[in-house]
């Protein structure tokens, strides 16, 4: 009976006793998973700082290459554009036709690189404007050529267009019958230093000179563009004019 009484007594304190073992096995084991799974963060951690360190560096490379294929763009587009000016200086030298020069203006006028010209807004520059009204004067809208003209003149007085711009203003004056008017334009053509149409300007005033019944005038007129542009097609026309006067 005793024995019996003392088996009844063991059994449950070997069955607390067995418990706490197990609670301290789990414990234990979830002590482990906690430190690895913090280590695996660590790592993790680590492995991400890495990754966006390189992509930063990627990013910053990747920057640069486009800095320098930007100024490598710009820098071609700058000297595409000054080789473009060169030829067109050559082919004035060469005596290339005066209307396809300026058609060349035009088209480089409206690929310059950096150039604060109107024609980023939607507005010709003075190139593209002289020859938007010399197309209106050949097409025989005078008027509106002249416009053109002395917009160009208004807006664009330092460019190299301005000085062709004053001398087909007097152009639409003679292509209206103005006479009077051209040959007031003529005369502030040859005012102006280094026209291009200085001789065709002198010309032409002693045409006019001529009509007006001033022969005198005009010969002199004529005999001055022989003396000042005798390389010029202006000579050549002075010269037969003035073989007819004598």
């Amino acid at each position: 009976m005793r024995a019996a009484a003392f088996v009844l007594v063991v059994l449950p304190m070997a069955g607390c006793l067995a418990t706490q073992t197990d609670v301290k096995a789990l414990q234990a084991d979830i002590a482990v998973l906690r430190a690895e799974s913090h280590r695996a963060d660590s790592i993790r951690a680590v492995q991400v700082a890495s990754i966006l360190s390189g992509l930063k560096l990627v990013s910053d490379t990747l920057h640069g290459v486009q800095s320098r294929l930007g100024k490598m763009a710009g820098d071609t587009k700058g000297d595409m554009y000054a080789m473009q000016q060169q030829l067109i200086q050559i082919q004035e030298l060469t005596g290339q036709s005066q209307r396809r020069i300026q058609e060349m203006r035009a088209n480089l006028e409206d690929r310059a690189p950096g150039v604060a010209d109107t024609t980023r807004s939607g507005a010709p520059g003075p190139n593209q404007l002289l020859q938007l009204s010399l197309d209106q004067l050949r097409r025989g809208s005078a008027g509106a050529a002249r416009a053109g003209f002395t917009d160009l003149l208004a807006r664009f007085a330092e460019s190299d267009a301005a000085p062709l711009a004053q001398f087909y203003v007097g152009e639409a004056f003679a292509a209206e019958g103005n006479t009077a008017s051209a040959d007031s334009v003529y005369q502030l053509v040859l005012k102006t230093p280094k026209s291009p149409k200085a001789s065709t300007a002198l010309y032409k005033h002693a045409l006019v000179l001529i009509a007006r019944g001033d022969a005198a005038a005009g010969k002199a007129a004529l005999s001055e563009v022989v003396k000042q542009y005798p390389q010029s097609d202006e000579a050549v026309l002075a010269q037969d004019r003035l073989k007819t006067l004598k």
